[in-house]
């Protein structure tokens, strides 16, 4: 066992998934092993959340972390630290880049090829599932590297593109790499380790957890030069990956897609605010030819075989790619819904003339009630808007103290930005929107 490797573990335990600490411990003490080694007097005034000391790493006890390696090196799971020479490079520029990852698989040359991370809803429609099966295909066949979630819907079906060329893809997981979520894509994750790899920041043995995704999207999109979002609703979590490549300086693509469609809501918004529209690879292609152009070959229309194959997303086993996807309708076969016959215009207006008496509302419990985009938030989720207020900055000291896991909290309060129901103020505040 490596001393080093388990150094690294260690510190990736005790600050945890997510952490913008790691970069600051790096320019003072240099290594894993010198912060494990460190005293309590030395890791005083290092924490970027204002404590006094980093307490997580003052426990130097390694009984999990060689758990950790041990269980890693039976399992053949590669585990690749912040020092190692084969760490993805771009990775290291995050604001808060994993002391490790966990790899399954071999992880193909990310320094000089382009990667281009593919997104979308789990919900797809055929047009979607078409699109993201067709650019990902279209991509791994000029020799661009694609990288996914391999969440349900688009994220599946562009790795399933990538492996029907005969390529590599890399899967980027919201929970141990001896996992497989969801569960009916085992037969993908298999096809994935075999000819790429599935990698995670989370230690093996952790299940998927809701608040786990919105972290694992930073990594999806730091990997990659350039990120498309093929299919995304207004609240699609691919939106936060979208979010995150651009505070990273990543590019932006966008599928445009019909606007009477709610999966397209979110792609399309991403359009007016600047990502590029592409309907082809070639529209992604032929940005990156200047870099990359020595390892990107020409696509050849006639010969291509790019077209979404029932046979191959079968051979996954991704039969609900073939049968649940809904077809996207004409704007000409949208039709106004007619009103109800239940409807009582007179009583509704007699209603807002003369309203019920009731007992007062709190302003949150209100919202809660009125707001529908709410109902798509776990108990937790609701918990942390509710703490917000309007009028004021809440500071991240006060949700800290609604008992919520760190990260959980930092993941619902991204969630409700993307939303539009909160926003993001000076001094690690949020404010309700």
């Amino acid at each position: 066992m490596s001393s080093d490797l388990l150094y690294w573990v260690w510190l990736s335990q005790r600050l945890g998934p997510g952490s913008r600490r790691l970069p600051g411990l790096m320019a003072r003490f240099g290594t894993a092993y010198d912060v494990y080694r460190a005293t309590d007097e030395e890791l005083t005034g290092f924490d970027a959340d204002g404590n006094e000391r980093l307490h997580p790493l003052t426990d130097k006890n390694l009984d999990e972390a060689c758990r950790t390696v041990e269980f890693c090196s039976a399992r053949r799971i590669d585990i690749l630290t912040y020092a190692d020479p084969r760490y993805p490079s771009r990775l290291r520029s995050l604001q808060d880049p994993p002391a490790v990852l966990y790899c399954r698989g071999r992880l193909p040359d990310l320094e000089n090829r382009l990667c281009i991370a593919v997104v979308g809803t789990r919900k797809m429609t055929e047009y979607g599932r078409d699109a993201a099966y067709k650019i990902a295909y279209e991509l791994s066949e000029a020799g661009a590297l694609t990288v996914s979630g391999m969440a349900l819907g688009v994220d599946a079906l562009a790795a399933c593109g990538a492996l029907s060329a005969g390529a590599p893809t890399v899967a980027v997981l919201g929970c141990g790499v001896d996992r497989v979520y969801p569960a009916k894509h085992r037969a993908l994750m298999d096809a994935i380790i075999e000819k790429g790899c599935v990698i995670s920041e989370f230690m093996p043995g952790t299940e998927p957890r809701g608040y786990h995704f919105p972290m694992r999207n930073r990594i999806i999109s730091g990997l990659c030069q350039g990120t498309l979002v093929v299919e995304a609703d207004e609240s699609s979590g691919a939106l936060i990956t979208a979010r995150d490549a651009i505070l990273q300086g990543r590019q932006i693509f966008a599928l445009p897609g019909n606007v009477t469609a709610p999966g397209s809501k979110g792609t399309n918004t991403l359009i007016i605010e600047g990502a590029q529209p592409v309907t082809c690879a070639n529209g992604i292609l032929e940005c990156y030819r200047e870099l990359y152009g020595a390892t990107l070959s020409e696509l050849d229309g006639r010969r291509s075989k790019s077209d979404f194959s029932p046979r191959n997303a079968k051979k996954y086993k991704l039969y609900y790619a073939v049968e649940e996807v809904e077809r996207t309708p004409t704007p000409a076969e949208v039709k106004p819904t007619p009103p109800s016959k239940t409807e009582k215009p007179k009583k509704a207006e007699k209603a807002v003339a003369e309203p019920k008496k009731v007992a007062p509302v709190p302003v949150a419990e209100a919202a809660l009630k009125d707001d529908p985009r709410l109902e798509k938030l776990d108990e937790s989720g609701k918990r942390i808007y509710a703490a917000l207020k309007t009028d004021a900055d809440t500071r991240l000291e006060a949700l800290m103290s609604l008992g919520i896991p760190v990260p959980q909290v930092m993941a619902t309060l991204t969630v409700l930005e993307i939303m539009g129901l909160a926003e993001q103020r000076p001094g690690s505040a949020y404010r309700k929107k």
